[in-house]
């Protein structure tokens, strides 16, 4: 779904499997500033706007076919959605008037609808992802338009601010990679930006910049690249098809196999110098974890 013009809304779905994109079955309805989030092996899509008002729907993708799930309790435009344990969470958003900006969270078992803690503050056009078994809330704007740099992080039960954003930003893509969070692009302000920063759970650091000034993009991870697509530039005509994925590839010499998969596990290898006290490892990580640390 999302955007074209000011008034044209989108059904479009599309699949990325590593090497090319296919075009899936469209939306319900078209829809755009909607919470998107993966829960119980299913894509789902919440909230947002249909045609010019907020609605209350909820999508969800199973990879065939779209079916309609158990509507939010109240209409949510520029919430943020999210996954965490057996729960499907939406947070913050608006009824279409920014003055009336929420903090209410509710969350999702699968069958309906309940309201969870709230924000301590009120969000829209934030960013909500599961890190290290926690639910954060990054960015976005509070009632007045105004971005903010404030990062939560729920556990189920309590949010408490962690360290906040480097920059105050809204509508940035947002995804793990490697044992780090990341905030890629987005709006600074009123303008688009190509910042990128990466956090560990405790700081944030500056990572390459994005090739585009661009907000609204989406990002994945996927076989252990970050992929980041669309978004548009500060001219909201030019709404982009771009794909982008980082690193660009370069692997350090020394570690056989280069790349693979998790499922199911194989034999790593790692040939060099200085990589031990000759009794454990203890110059190593992989995928930003010690060695040391892996069974």
């Amino acid at each position: 779904g999302g955007v074209r013009g000011h008034s044209t809304y989108a059904t479009t779905s599309a699949s990325f499997g590593g090497t090319t994109w296919a075009l899936d079955p469209h939306m319900p309805t078209n829809t755009m500033y909607f919470g998107a989030a993966v829960y119980d092996g299913s894509f789902y899509t919440v909230g947002g706007h249909a045609g010019l008002s907020p609605t209350r729907e909820v999508f969800r993708y199973d990879g065939s076919v779209w079916t309609t799930s158990a509507p939010l309790p109240l209409v949510t435009s520029m919430g943020a959605a999210g996954s965490l344990g057996s729960y499907l969470y939406m947070v913050g958003g608006h009824d279409g008037n920014q003055g009336n900006t929420r903090t209410n969270a509710y969350r999702f078992d699968g069958v309906s609808w309940s309201e969870a803690p709230g924000l301590p503050v009120r969000r829209f056009s934030h960013r909500v992802a599961e890190y290290h078994g926690a639910l954060y809330a990054l960015g976005g704007k509070d009632e007045t338009g105004t971005a903010q740099t404030n990062v939560y992080r729920f556990d189920g039960s309590t949010w408490t601010e962690v360290a906040g954003l480097p920059e105050a930003k809204s509508q940035f893509a947002t995804a793990t990679l490697r044992g780090e969070l990341y905030v890629v692009a987005g709006m600074v302000g009123f303008n688009g930006a190509s910042s990128v920063h990466r956090f560990d759970g405790t700081n944030w650091m500056t990572a390459t910049n994005y090739p585009l000034a661009v907000s609204g993009l989406l990002a994945a991870e996927v076989d252990n690249y970050l992929y980041a697509a669309g978004g548009t530039t500060d001219d909201f005509f030019d709404y982009r098809t771009n794909v982008y994925r980082y690193p660009a590839g370069t692997v350090e010499a020394g570690v056989t196999p280069e790349t693979g998969s998790v499922i199911g596990g194989y034999l790593v290898t790692i040939t060099g110098t200085n990589l031990g006290n000759g009794v454990d490892i203890t110059n190593v990580t992989l995928c930003g974890v010690s060695a040391a640390s892996i069974v």
